[in-house]
């Protein structure tokens, strides 16, 4: 069973330095998540957890490449969602 549809949590995609985890519906907001980025070959790379509405991770420090953020609202089943993580370029004039 699916404890929270994807369209209730909005996850950016595309990461250079930061990610932002929005939660969409209102009952979720007030559940505990734990989250967990790992690589494509399931290395655990980060794990946390927080509350609320939105959350922004600091992955500035990551390597470029494709991960996989997994979620859990208070313990339950995990949800994937794909993202890449790409460098930040700074060019100068």
């Amino acid at each position: 069973m699916q404890i929270f549809q994807q369209a209730a949590i909005s996850v950016t995609d595309i990461v250079y330095d930061h990610m932002l985890i929005e939660i969409n519906n209102n009952v979720l907001r007030t559940k505990n998540f734990e989250y967990r980025i790992c690589t494509k070959d399931e290395r655990l790379v980060r794990q946390g957890s927080f509350r609320g509405p939105m959350v922004q991770l600091r992955l500035s420090l990551m390597d470029s490449g494709k991960y996989q953020l997994l979620l859990s609202s208070d313990g339950n089943q995990w949800q994937q969602y794909a993202f890449e993580k790409k460098s930040t370029q700074i060019f100068y004039a």
